[in-house]
């Protein structure tokens, strides 16, 4: 709204500039000078207005970030809840494996055990290496390494293209 409001002044100004400018010419120097008086005031305000937007968007700005920043807590939060629980599944695990193995079994066989739940293959592993193999065999992956080095267009945009891009707009 601050902004709008400073757009608004901004036309105001330049009309009132134009007018005074044509009384100037015309020799109407008690209507010029009231223009004057009347430009002066819109540039004051103007000036408190200016302030205005850049406090509001530097107050903008901090909110943001720390939006930005309690988001990033609160994911860290969730993960850390994702582990807890993973933690307290694993202990009840292991203490129905000890109830289940009873006092009978060896300690060893407990082990073995363990280690085979834990040794198991990660799906999500799994998947990223079968991704990996595919696209080398579809020929991605040199695709993408030429291009890297050089060879013909780029088939992903890279940070390095985006400071470039940057570069030229400023």
């Amino acid at each position: 709204a601050e902004q709008a409001g400073l757009d608004h002044l901004d036309r105001r100004h330049a009309d009132l500039e134009t007018r005074t400018i044509s009384a100037l010419a015309a020799s109407n120097d008690g209507l010029a000078e009231s223009g004057a008086a009347a430009i002066a005031e819109l540039e004051n305000e103007r000036e408190v207005r200016r302030a205005t937007v850049q406090s509001l968007g530097e107050k903008t700005l901090r909110m943001r970030v720390s939006v930005e920043r309690a988001h990033r807590r609160i994911i860290d939060l969730n993960q850390g809840m994702i582990s807890a629980r993973a933690i307290d599944a694993e202990r009840k695990a292991q203490s129905r494996l000890v109830r289940s193995i009873g006092h009978s079994a060896s300690l060893n066989d407990a082990e073995e055990l363990l280690a085979r739940i834990k040794g198991a293959s990660d799906p999500f592993e799994e998947a990223g290496i079968l991704d990996e193999i595919d696209g080398e065999l579809r020929h991605d992956a040199i695709r993408d390494r030429l291009a890297d080095a050089g060879h013909g267009p780029a088939v992903k945009v890279c940070a390095r293209d985006v400071l470039e891009r940057m570069k030229t707009i400023n």
